[in-house]
């Protein structure tokens, strides 16, 4: 804006980069600053559709600019690649759906049916950008701002769970993971977790699961644990079963060792009692509110 005032004077403007509601994808496609993929999203020859955009209102009358011409073709890489299908047609997207919307914009408990489908990501989804054919022609920021940050450059979930309000608020300064708040980044986290518990007890032998007995009653307490986390522990009426929310906390820690043993290529079921870390004073409350808790079945769980 100052570049633009030197060259024509003074000029009433405004300046927006994804600080206020504009309508900047359809703005810049009508531009010719690129056309909207099939994601929705603007895309570039030259860049993709990895760059921010930017803009200036001004009161000055401008000459107008042409729009591009779409060069998606028969493409259906990014509609293929959703993991939860939110793109339902060409050029329409189901926020609902999207991983994006659900981990950043949505206030609540992530939808069951939906909670598998999001894998380990735990803020936003670039599946349909990496599937598009045009990034091979993405460029490298070179504003140091967007250089990876060392507590975020290839973290476990486990070192982002032991992460307190602090914590979170110090690594996430200046970044808009920040914008989210600490409740939703352990939601989103609680929901990766449990679905990384749930892949190692699919791919964990049954007949090897039956055979440890006790661990095994662990693992499926854990599983109850992490639902709790699923649907909100917080907003969960877990007093009928005898579980303050501080010791679930310590429950679902003990799944986290869990986890921990799934990273180091160990049997989880075999290990799934060594981090049982509850207050001594009540262990078998609460190991006994969580059996009665995995007695439900998993839908009456979920539904809690």
């Amino acid at each position: 804006a100052d570049h633009l005032a030197a060259l024509v004077g003074p000029f009433g403007h405004r300046v927006f980069t994804d600080s206020a509601p504009v309508l900047e994808v359809e703005l810049a496609s009508r531009s010719g600053v690129g056309w909207r993929g099939k994601h929705t999203l603007l895309l570039s020859r030259e860049a993709g559709s990895t760059f921010f955009l930017g803009e200036i209102y001004v009161d000055l009358a401008l000459p107008l600019t042409e729009p591009v011409s779409a060069h998606c073709g028969a493409c259906r890489a990014c509609m293929d690649l959703c993991p939860t299908q939110a793109i339902v047609a060409e050029h329409q997207v189901d926020a609902r759906r999207c991983i994006s919307y659900l981990t950043i914009e949505h206030p609540g408990p992530i939808p069951v049916e939906l909670r598998p489908l999001m894998g380990n990501r735990i803020y936003g989804c670039d599946d349909c950008q990496l599937a598009c054919p045009w990034n091979k022609f993405a460029q490298r920021a070179r504003v140091p701002d967007f250089d990876v940050r060392p507590a975020l450059d290839g973290p476990t979930l486990l070192g982002l769970w032991a992460w307190d309000e602090a914590a979170f608020l110090r690594n996430t300064e200046g970044s808009p993971i920040r914008r989210i708040g600490f409740a939703k980044w352990q939601r989103n986290l609680a929901v990766a977790m449990g679905n990384a518990l749930r892949a190692s007890a699919l791919s964990t032998d049954t007949n090897a699961a039956a055979a440890h007995g006790e661990a095994a009653e662990h693992h499926q307490a854990l599983l109850a644990a992490f639902d709790i986390a699923y649907i909100g522990w917080q907003r969960v009426p877990i007093y009928r079963f005898g579980i303050a929310p501080n010791k679930l906390m310590d429950y679902m820690m003990a799944g986290c060792a869990v986890l921990h043993s799934v990273e180091a290529g160990n049997d989880p079921v075999a290990e799934a009692g060594c981090g049982l870390t509850v207050a001594p004073e009540s262990p078998d409350a609460v190991a006994e509110g969580l059996r009665r808790l995995a007695a439900l079945p998993a839908a009456e769980r979920r539904a809690m």
